[in-house]
Parts: C-alpha cells; sequence; structure tokens
C-alpha cells in the first residue's frame, strides 16, 4: 500500500515554549516518520505489543514537558521503521535542506530497526550547517518505563547546543555517530553501541557534553536526487557449510558479502564472485560481526562500516558509475 506522506508534508503545529534566561530561546523543527517513540499499545504494562507511528506530530509534541526552545513539528510519515524507504530519506532532506535557514535545528523521530541506516545514508546527503538529531524509543509513549520523551527531549537539547553541525544519534542519553553506530539490542532501553569505539558524548539534565570532536564529515559527490531509482545492491549474509549463492529474481548491480571474521569468503563462493565481478557487478566484503574492520579482499574492502550502511554506500557510488577503484578510495574513509 502507497505511503500517504504527501498531505502530511503541509502540516506545520507550532508550539511556543517558555524563555528562560539560563539559554537563547532555539528555533527547533521536528521531523516525524513513526516508530516506536509515536507508537500506543492496549496495555500499559506490555512494552513489546503496541501499534508503532500510532500518534501524530501534534500529539506526540503534546507530551512534551515545557522546555526553553521554540518547537514546531512537520509530519513526514506515521509509519514503522521497517518500511523506510530512500524516498523517505529524501522527503527529510527536502525538508533539512529548504528550511536551514529558519530553524537554529532538527530533530527526526524514527524507528529504531532502521535507525542506523537512515542516520547514515542522510550523513552522506546532508548538506546544510544546522544540527540534526535523530531519536526514537525502545518503549511504546503509553508504556510503563516508556523512554520516548525523555529521548526527545535530549535530542532537542542537542540541536539546540550541539557546537557540532550535521547528522548524529540520541538514544538513552548518549550521543553516538552515524558512521558507527548499530542496534546491539531487540529490547533493552540501552539498545545501541557503536562499532569500533564508543559514543561520542552524553546528555545529562538538558546539558550536552561531548567527550571528543566526532569524525568530520567526508565530502563525497552525492545529492538527494541520488535516492531516486538507486541501482539494485543486495546482501549475501555467508555461514558455515553454505554451498551456493543465492539467485535473484532481478538484475543485480552490486553485492554486499557479509562474511566471516574480516570478510572471509569460502572458496567455492569466492569463485562464483569472481565471476560476476569479472561480469562487472561490483562485489564488496564486510564482515557479518559487529566490531572490526575489513582492509583486505579480493573484492572492494568495506573497511568499518557495517554490512547495511555498505549497502548503501555502495548503491550511491554504483548510481555515479564510479570505478572499483574510486569504490574502494571513497570505502577507505569509514
Amino acid at each position: 500500500m502507497p505511503l500517504k506522506t504527501s498531505s502530511l508534508m503541509d502540516k506545520n503545529f507550532s508550539r511556543p515554549m517558555p524563555k528562560t534566561p539560563l539559554m537563547p530561546n532555539k528555533k527547533i523543527l521536528i521531523l516525524t516518520t513513526g516508530g516506536t517513540i509515536a507508537g500506543s499499545g492496549d496495555d500499559h504494562l506490555k512494552g513489546s505489543s503496541y501499534q508503532a507511528g500510532a500518534l501524530n506530530g501534534e500529539t506526540l509534541l503534546s507530551l512534551l514537558p515545557s522546555i526553553q526552545e521554540t518547537l514546531e513539528v512537520q509530519e513526514i510519515a506515521q509509519i514503522d521503521s521497517v518500511e523506510i524507504t530512500p524516498h523517505i530519506w529524501k522527503m527529510l532532506l527536502e525538508s533539512l535542506h529548504s528550511k536551514a535557514l529558519e530553524y537554529d535545528g532538527f530533530v527526526i523521530t524514527h524507528g529504531t530497526d532502521t535507525m542506523e541506516e537512515s542516520a547514515f545514508a542522510l550523513d552522506l546527503l546532508y548538506k546544510k550547517d544546522k544540527p540534526v538529531v535523530l531519536v526514537g524509543a525502545m518503549r511504546p509513549s503509553n508504556a510503563l518505563g516508556s523512554d520516548g520523551m525523555k529521548n526527545l527531549c535530549n535530542g532537542i537539547a542537542l540541536a539546540s547546543q550541539s557546537p557540532y553541525r550535521g547528522v548524529m544519534v540520541l538514544m538513552n542519553d548518549k550521543i553516538y555517530n552515524p558512521h558507527t553506530l548499530y542496534k546491539a539490542h531487540t529490547y533493552n532501553l540501552d539498545a545501541f553501541a557503536s562499532r569500533n569505539g564508543g559514543e561520542i558524548g552524553y546528555v545529562l539534565d538538558g546539558c550536552v557534553k561531548f567527550f571528543y570532536h566526532p569524525l568530520p564529515s567526508i565530502p563525497l559527490p552525492f545529492e538527494p536526487q541520488d535516492l531516486e531509482s538507486l541501482p539494485k545492491v543486495e546482501i549475501v549474509y555467508l555461514y558455515a557449510g553454505i554451498e551456493e549463492l543465492p539467485q535473484f529474481s532481478h538484475k543485480v548491480d552490486g553485492l554486499v558479502i557479509a562474511g566471516c571474521g574480516a570478510g572471509n569468503i569460502p572458496s567455492k563462493i569466492k569463485s562464483s564472485l569472481l565471476q560476476l565481478q569479472d561480469d562487472g557487478i561490483k562485489i564488496l566484503a564486510c564482515t557479518r560481526g559487529s566490531q572490526g574492520f575489513v582492509t583486505q579482499s579480493d573484492f572492494i574492502p568495506a573497511y568499518g562500516l557495517s554490512v547495511p550502511k555498505a549497502r548503501i554506500l555502495l548503491a550511491l557510488c554504483l548510481k555515479h558509475s564510479f570505478t572499483q577503484e574510486a569504490i574502494q578510495e571513497i570505502f577507505s574513509h569509514f
């Protein structure tokens, strides 16, 4: 069923907040996409059974306590984040770019299942100089011990106070770099972790503290319109005893291999992949592990990127018809 998002794009709700002499008033736009943070269930004691994206942006905003910032909200979608597509990323980028002069920062409410992919895609394509913070929740809005409004308040504080421009993720008081963030637990409130390092900062009682400078964004020649009709890049997960590559029902432009250990591939599978590479299909070697790097391979190594993020970057590279050498150079920066 097609997403009914076009009519939601025009809905803007303003809710001025009282000013405080301790901090100048900042104007923050909250872009909502649904997810658990906007979820609602029938039983307050069952945080795992609910409808994601049940609350619209105006209702979500009404749940916030009084804070310093002036907030406005724009609904992009009301969906479970497993339904997120490049089209939603493009809609978010259009709002972020067109409204950059109107706001001091942005907060995006998002489901946690694909938050790491959305944060990474937005970071690759965001061109402005205002903070963008993705927040979510592990428990729906009406569940006992819900974390959504705390995360949203912290995200607003981060968007207001951050000296760094670009995309960040705020979950459970921790600030993450979108390049290294991944979801590590299915239910725990402390659900997110970072590949090859920890969080980059913390928010405590509305005060932002960075432990070290976030990695600077890498200048890349990608634009939001590249998200339209991306080349087909599929993922192949390797396991002990795998006999052959899966067959896809459509033409494949690239493959991301979730390899064993440091991207290792069984000899029988490697022979098939080398043939595909000779036929012009770009092959990227990742690790199926949550930590570490892939730096050497018969194919393009993914370096520090996780499998789902590597798929996004490879698709964007193929959109520009980059050579194997150029793609490898881009991945070496991650």
